[in-house]
């Protein structure tokens, strides 16, 4: 009852909360709870202004409620530099509180999958997490006033805006062993330049995105460049050089635009003695003229 009565005089919460987690100060002690809410698992740490300290608290399930008294969290020790103690009383029970943050947090993770769901965009989150897994910084532009545009991207975004916007994709040297076929789906991409990985195989649907200009794909183990790359009449520049090309589609030879197409130095020659190419491909490369570097 005298809980109830403290909280009712106070009038208003000393606390905040979101889906992400919650803020308590007491209003006596000026002492801060600041809690996370990630993955399933709350962390946080307790702020005691008057000492310039900040105490960090082992991470618990959102199932478990860490405060053995739901109305006062309090603690006490000591640094090399003095003794400290902190008391944080929130106007409202800590469960009561984490069961806010909760049922938030899985309202709004359950409205994510909705909207994923009837966007269509599932492709999307595939593309986000192979840039986390590889590592991929925030896209951003380096200038470059030996390259033709000025400079070019570099990283990937991490928006829809952004990504469904995306004209450069540069993964050069990253580790990468694929490329996912959800790339197919940047509609808007001009250039993709993911030399020196350990990619086999360029997704075929790469090859429907009919604004593509360049791929750079050089010093990588790919084997073939199937027929779909006649799809691509916007494509300027096509490196495959230091690869392993074994397959070669006769299509390349429909790519009017093409102005540079680079084979060379691969395990095996590419010309008329000793290639694995047939016949037909090799004179599809031939007719290409100065366009090719054999």
């Amino acid at each position: 009852m005298l809980r109830f009565l403290k909280s009712f005089l106070r009038g208003r919460r000393n606390y905040y909360y979101d889906k992400d987690g919650f803020k308590v100060k007491d209003e006596r002690t000026g002492h801060i709870l600041d809690v996370k809410l990630k993955s399933n698992m709350f962390s946080g740490r307790v702020i005691i202004p008057e000492k310039g300290l900040e105490l960090p608290l082992s991470p618990w399930p959102k199932s478990v409620n860490l405060f053995q008294d739901d109305f006062c969290f309090k603690g006490n020790g000591s640094t090399p530099s003095g003794e400290w103690s902190f008391h944080i009383e929130p106007t409202d029970p800590f469960s009561e509180i984490m069961e806010n943050v909760i049922s938030l947090s899985d309202m709004k993770n359950k409205e994510k999958g909705n909207y994923k769901k009837e966007k269509g965009e599932d492709w999307m989150e595939v593309l986000f997490d192979w840039a986390d897994k590889l590592g991929l910084e925030e896209l951003r532009w380096e200038p470059q006033p030996r390259n033709r545009d000025g400079g070019f991207w570099v990283g990937f975004p991490r928006s829809r805006k952004k990504l469904i916007k995306l004209q450069g994709l540069n993964i050069n040297g990253v580790g990468a062993t694929e490329v996912p076929k959800e790339v197919g789906n940047l509609k808007g991409l001009k250039k993709i330049w993911c030399c020196d990985n350990r990619i086999s195989e360029l997704p075929k649907e790469l090859f429907f995105i009919a604004g593509l200009e360049e791929i750079r794909a050089s010093g990588n183990n790919i084997k073939k460049l199937p027929d779909e790359v006649g799809l691509l009449q916007n494509l300027i520049i096509l490196d495959l050089e230091k690869n392993n090309l074994q397959y070669v589609s006769e299509n390349i030879s429909k790519l009017r635009r093409l102005e540079r197409l680079d084979v060379r130095d691969q395990p095996h020659p590419l010309g008329y003695v000793g290639t694995p190419l047939s016949d037909s491909q090799v004179s599809a490369l031939a007719g290409m003229g100065d366009v090719v570097r054999w």
